[in-house]
């Protein structure tokens, strides 16, 4: 049974979260300015959004869990805030599930994480989750469970150029091959799934294209506004079921935006 057709007939997804018509979507530039307008002008620092996103994040994936009795979890990271939003959720997840086998990957060194990443890093690190800093991107398939949950936290939707980089393009197929190690099987039920955070990594947020590659997610947690490439271009060869979470930035901000999904 495919991914997507399984999650739809076994998870209760709230319909508080489903795409609904004509939910406004905004590009990648005008979802930064939000960022920015939403800590100056009315308090919200960057900090909190990352703590909401990573609270919904956990939430999600906490439902799967209970619904589906998948007990490894394992959150592949970058440095940047994708990453960060990753290792909120992973505290959230170790907060409410402590029985839960959690894992974090992280792709570069610690010492180039900063800010709101770092935050909730160490965080993540003072409360005893395994973190393992990935120096080769042949050994990621030997830290991937047989059976479990894979959360992308790579890069996020500010990713606007081709990845060069061949140790992050290899991580990608890695993970992509991963999940369809496990659609190939046949099983009557799914026993590995990927999530997403914000936009599956290498995906173009304004253009809906791998840039060249991507990961192929079961199931996207989008942030609103919800970007217009989740639903564009390639897309939906990646984002599997996109959920739009509300992390707190201002309705009234973006309820007349240019993009409108019909």
């Amino acid at each position: 049974m495919g991914g997507e057709s399984y999650l739809k007939s076994k998870l209760d997804l709230r319909n508080k979260n489903l795409i609904l018509k004509d939910a406004k979507l905004v590009s990648r530039e005008r979802a930064r300015e939000l960022d920015q307008i939403a800590e100056k002008e009315y308090g919200i620092t960057t900090l909190l959004l990352m703590e909401n996103a990573g609270r919904m994040i956990a939430e999600n994936v906490l439902k799967i869990v209970s619904e589906i009795g998948l007990e490894n979890i394992v959150i592949v990271a970058g440095k940047g805030n994708n990453g960060g939003d990753g290792f909120c959720a992973a505290k959230h997840i170790k907060n409410q599930r402590k029985e839960i086998n959690i894992k974090i990957i992280i792709l570069e060194d610690e010492g180039k994480l900063k800010g709101d990443a770092l935050v909730n890093f160490q965080i993540a690190k003072k409360m005893g989750i395994p973190i393992v800093q990935l120096k080769n991107s042949r050994e990621l398939k030997n830290f991937l469970p047989e059976e479990g949950i894979l959360i992308d936290a790579i890069f996020g939707t500010g990713l606007s150029k081709d990845i060069e980089d061949k140790f992050f393009l290899d991580v990608i197929e890695t993970i992509n091959l991963w999940k369809e190690a496990d659609e190939e099987k046949k099983d009557k039920d799914k026993k590995r799934f990927v999530v997403a955070v914000d936009i599956p990594s290498g995906l173009d947020s304004n253009q809906g294209i791998p840039r060249p590659k991507a990961v192929k997610a079961d199931i996207t947690i989008t942030f609103a506004p919800a970007k217009v490439g989740l639903f564009v271009g390639e897309a939906s060869k990646f984002t599997g079921k996109v959920i739009i979470e509300d992390i707190g930035i201002p309705v009234g901000l973006w309820e007349n935006s240019e993009f409108t999904l019909i």
